[in-house]
């Protein structure tokens, strides 16, 4: 399939973003389901992270049309979601979806979440409701909170939001980076997510950073989506539930929650939350220890002292 830049009957142009790192099949998934919607994406974009399984060449041949980025080396979530959305910027397009490779859409996702958007041109970025690939009719996402001691976020697993709904949408405090429909102008004015980052909390942050602006995010009840939760980690670390979370995973997991912290919060707030942080950093690795897990144990402890200690500048000042 060929892709132009249009507007069909006045719809606005959409670009599409995936990730791919060893996991074709679940990219070929993907587009598979993006293809069978109502409406069609303008543009898809796949940037790779330096496979080795051969699934870029898989995805090239599938799907002719399909844009391909090949990174010679792995530039984590952060640093290939930029580049595709740097990418779409180039092109024009008015809408850029980052979605995660292992989710697969309802075939009215994309027009449920467009009708949104034109409803509300003003907010920042939408998210369509999570649900796990297994079982099916489990929520992963259906809108969240900021919680008020560590400030991270939890997400809402039922859909507690979806009778507040106005028009099809929810004002929420985060949106998922699985599911990010954010409008072009969005992008420009508020920045990309930090690559630094790598992954992990960066979806948290580029959030915070968009409220904190007076910025508006939503979640759509409307548009269902499926999740095949971590997928790409699992494959590429042999982990196969959150329990198996490799150590670099919590590293990033700790450090970039400080560093979220530091960036968007002062005063007494911000000791609080990085105590309270701390203290959860140190009640784990308690547990890790009595267990056995002594990685788990220094990982997490070196993403709390560099989360602490270290903070590119495009992250922090303080």
């Amino acid at each position: 399939m060929e892709y132009k830049l249009s507007h069909k009957l006045g719809r606005p142009s959409i670009g599409v973003v995936l990730l791919n790192w060893n996991s074709g099949e679940f990219t070929v998934s993907c587009i598979n389901s993006l293809l069978a919607g109502s409406v069609k994406p303008n543009l898809i974009v796949v940037v790779d992270n330096a496979s080795i399984d051969g699934s870029v060449d898989e995805i090239a041949v599938s799907f002719p049309g399909v844009i391909m980025i090949r990174n010679e080396t792995n530039r984590g979530f952060t640093g290939g979601n930029d580049q595709g959305i740097a990418y779409m910027l180039s092109q024009g397009v008015d809408y850029i979806w980052l979605l995660n490779n292992d989710t697969t859409i309802a075939q009215d996702c994309l027009e449920k979440l467009i009708a949104a958007a034109i409803r509300y041109p003003k907010a920042a970025g939408f998210s369509a409701k999570i649900f796990y690939d297994a079982p099916s009719g489990r929520i992963w996402y259906a809108g969240a909170y900021r919680h008020r001691w560590h400030l991270g976020i939890k997400h809402l697993l039922e859909p507690v939001l979806d009778v507040s709904a106005v028009n099809g949408v929810v004002p929420v405090p985060f949106i998922s980076g699985c599911c990010m429909f954010v409008p072009s102008w969005a992008w420009k004015q508020y920045g990309d997510l930090i690559e630094e980052y790598v992954c992990y909390s960066e979806d948290n942050e580029w959030c915070w950073r968009i409220t904190r602006a007076g910025g508006t995010l939503c979640y759509v009840p409307g548009a269902v989506l499926w999740h095949k939760l971590s997928a790409s980690v699992r494959r590429n670390t042999g982990m196969e539930n959150r329990s198996g979370i490799p150590s670099k995973a919590w590293y990033f997991m700790c450090r970039n929650q400080f560093w979220t912290v530091r960036q968007h919060t002062e005063g007494f707030a911000r000791k609080l939350a990085l105590a309270v942080n701390a203290g959860i950093v140190v009640k784990n690795a308690a547990i890790w220890l009595f267990q056995g897990k002594t990685d788990l144990v220094w990982s997490c402890f070196k993403g709390l002292i560099d989360g602490f200690l270290r903070c590119p500048k495009t992250v922090c000042q303080l």
